[in-house]
Order: structure tokens, then sequence, then C-alpha cells
């Protein structure tokens, strides 16, 4: 199966949880035996500014260039912006949330100062990792996405830590 997933490339792989659950799950998904591919979100970088040794190890692609829909997108954090953007680059969206969204969401109602757009339209599925999300969470994301919501076992890869070891960066 071609399984895209979204990446945001900027600043440091270490600069937050985003760079390394992508590699996570994009790592994960390739050892289940899937044609795996990160792709860009800013199209202006084409990696991190560290653990270019990982760069080989995962094909790149911008969205604007996806020309064939992967069968799965993985939406990894941030949303795509449209239903149509969805519908030209994958058959099936599954938005992955990776830490806890509802008090984020509240504090956003009151102070909408950090609140980027989010767009749910058109997603298959909601995963949410099993460590990072709580149960009362899993209620309001099928309320406001209206797809179905799982609990998915959180997954986490030595690759950047085991880099650093033999790169000494």
């Amino acid at each position: 199966m071609r399984v895209g997933v979204t990446a945001h490339f900027q600043f440091s792989v270490f600069s937050g949880g985003g760079a390394t659950s992508v590699l996570s799950i994009a790592e994960t998904m390739k050892m289940m035996g899937h044609s795996v591919t990160l792709v860009n979100l800013n199209g202006t970088q084409d990696w991190w500014e560290d653990m270019h040794t990982l760069k080989q190890v995962f094909p790149r692609i911008n969205l604007e260039d996806v020309k064939e829909p992967f069968d799965l997108l993985l939406e990894v954090g941030n949303t795509l912006k449209s239903k149509d953007i969805r519908q030209r680059v994958a058959k099936h969206c599954v938005w992955v949330v990776r830490k806890p969204l509802l008090l984020n969401d509240i504090e956003n109602s009151i102070f909408p100062v950090a609140m980027g757009q989010r767009t749910t339209e058109g997603i298959s599925a909601v995963w949410c990792l099993d460590q990072e999300v709580f149960d009362d969470e899993l209620q309001y994301l099928e309320t406001l996405t209206r797809v179905p919501v799982h609990k998915v076992p959180f997954v986490w890869s030595p690759a950047c830590v085991e880099q650093i070891i033999v790169t000494g960066k």
C-alpha cells in the first residue's frame, strides 16, 4: 500500500515532538511492508536542519507535486486545508492526533492566538496516540469530526538518537 505521512520540514528534528512522531510513524508503516513517502507541507525546505543521514531513508514529495493519490495519507498533527486537497492526494486520509486536544481547543476559544485553521471535512478516521490523548477527548473528536475515532499505540523510533551516536552530531 502507498502511504503518505505529512511532515513540516522546519528547524531541528528535536524542535518539538512533531518531527520525531512523523519519523516514528513512517518507520512503523515501512516495517509493516508499506511504501512510505513523507509529504512536505511547507514546500520551502526539503528536510529538517539536522539528521541529514536519515534523509535517504524516506522519499519526499511536496504536497503540491502529488500526482498519483496515495492509498492512505496520515495527517500527523496539523490537518490539510481542504476536502478538495484530500481528494486530490489520497484515497483515504486519517488525522493522527499526537497530543491532548481538548484543553488546547478550550484555551484557544478564549485566547485565539495560537490555533491555526483546522479542516476535518473529508477525513476517513481519526487515530489518537494512546499515551497522549485522554478518553474524554475521544467523544469530543467524534463530535467534532463525525468520523470513527480510534486509539492507536504510541510508537517511537530510536533512529534519531542512533544517528547522533554514530555521527556525533
